[in-house]
């Protein structure tokens, strides 16, 4: 519920004398935040760039047989996003099994008890089979899974035939991660509105991986015309507000590569504690902030 002034005239009353009332009106809030949501999205600005960047690359990476430098550069740096997070852990777990038995071993398909990764989680067969099924990871028919539509492109870049210690292999291995988790978080989020804001047993809105996302979002939105380096702290706490404090500084450290030397999205963290965006997550944000807004200008107005 919100409120605005509207200005009303009492009869008899001149015009000079017209009172400010409040008036109750129903504004929608954002499924993911309290911001205001716009009509037609249920979603306000921030997380709308959020979930188009999701949207974007899945369609982008599925369509193209080679998709723009850019953007492959904005997904090597996002394979991360599900690490180190207990209650994704099954459906990331999962989704790398059967994708690596599909493209490095090249089975041509499974049956669903020799998925092992299957056993070591509380959380139905059926739903994390389902997710993936939705990530067009796997396709089942009966007990049997098969590769699903982004399995195929990545048995695809495997029979290019790199070295798997090459150079060109470590950036296709680092698409790869970023795909399967970009495609496991639109499989999650999708299953959660399916349910109209009741969340299925065992699911939940992934909030880490969402947080990430959004975190680029408001650094574009908020940023001029060329994008700042710096993130601010007001735009990290932002995106981090649902976050609990210990796993956003768990996050950080990943991100600073304090765990496997590796740094993901940023290449710095300067004196004044503000992490800094790497080039090519500059460009990838450029690109698809171009993209979004455009989509903005031609949407039709509610």
């Amino acid at each position: 519920m919100k409120w605005r002034p509207v200005m009303c005239l009492e009869a008899g009353l001149a015009e000079k004398w017209a009172l400010l009332v409040w008036e109750d009106i129903k504004v929608p809030s954002c499924a993911y935040c309290n911001r205001d949501a716009n009509n037609d999205s249920g979603l306000c600005e921030h997380h709308e760039f959020a979930l188009f960047q999701v949207t974007e690359i899945l369609t982008e990476f599925m369509k193209s047989n080679n998709p723009p430098e850019w953007l492959l550069a904005g997904i090597r740096e996002l394979g991360w996003i599900f690490q180190h997070h207990p209650r994704t852990a099954a459906f990331i777990n999962v989704a790398i099994e059967v994708a690596d038995r599909f493209v490095i071993e090249r089975v041509n398909s499974l049956h669903i008890n020799d998925v092992r990764e299957l056993n070591y989680t509380r959380l139905p067969q059926g739903l994390i089979i389902s997710v993936l099924e939705e990530a067009y990871i796997v396709k089942k028919d009966g007990d049997l899974l098969f590769p699903g539509p982004l399995t195929r492109r990545l048995i695809n870049v495997r029979d290019l035939g790199y070295p798997l210690n090459s150079p060109e292999q470590r950036e296709k291995a680092l698409e790869y991660q970023g795909i399967l988790a970009v495609s496991l978080l639109r499989s999650m989020l999708r299953h959660e509105f399916r349910e109209l804001g009741e969340v299925e047993e065992g699911m939940f809105v992934p909030q880490g991986a969402l947080a990430i996302m959004t975190l680029l979002a408001i650094h574009a939105l908020s940023s001029g015309e060329k994008l700042e380096v710096e993130v601010s702290d007001l735009t990290w706490d932002a995106a981090f507000r649902s976050i609990p404090t210990r796993q956003e500084k768990k996050m950080r450290r990943i991100m600073a590569g304090l765990l496997d030397g590796v740094t993901k999205m940023i290449h710095n963290i300067n004196y004044n504690n503000r992490p800094e965006l790497k080039d090519s997550v500059l460009e990838y944000l450029q690109n698809l902030r171009g993209r979004f807004r455009e989509r903005q200008r031609i949407r039709p107005r509610t």
